[in-house]
């Protein structure tokens, strides 16, 4: 159900480190497990290995997408030629992608990737904190992760 307008960059303050840091922001609603429209956000950070960081995939998907796949990208000129935009697409980039066809999707990718798990399409909700914990985060820093979902 996610759309091109729930996401956001979000920068981190400037003494947080020693380059500056981006997260990008997806907004939820609605959804499976926010039935009454309360407000819930989850982020993804750079990762430093190309091949494990989100915002990079993120932004091939987009590429792939606008550039390969020949959907025309969104109009930026005014909101209402991009609101209704939605991130996973099937054949309709305005008509949410079925909960079948993304599970059936991500169960492919785990199947050619050998990775064996009960959860498919919410299999890496919570990672964030644990791998956080397992590198010596404190445990205050650790309960802000997993309550922003970053």
């Amino acid at each position: 159900m996610a759309e091109l307008a729930d996401l956001s960059l979000l920068k981190w303050p400037d003494d947080e480190g020693p380059t500056p840091c981006y997260a990008v922001v997806l907004q939820i609603n609605n959804g499976k497990t926010n039935k009454h429209g309360k407000k819930q956000f989850m982020g993804a950070m750079r990762h430093k290995d190309p091949l494990q960081c989100t915002m990079g995939a993120l932004a091939q998907y987009f590429y792939w997408r606008w550039h390969i796949a020949g959907e025309a990208p969104p109009v930026f000129q005014s909101r209402k030629d991009w609101y209704t935009t939605k991130l996973l697409v099937a054949e309709c980039k305005t008509k949410e992608m079925a909960y079948l066809t993304q599970y059936e999707a991500t169960w492919k990718a785990f199947a050619a990737a050998g990775i064996h798990s009960v959860q498919k399409t919410h299999v890496m909700r919570g990672c964030g904190a644990r791998a956080a914990e397992l590198h010596g985060v404190s445990e205050s820093q650790v309960s802000i992760i997993h309550i922003a979902g970053i």
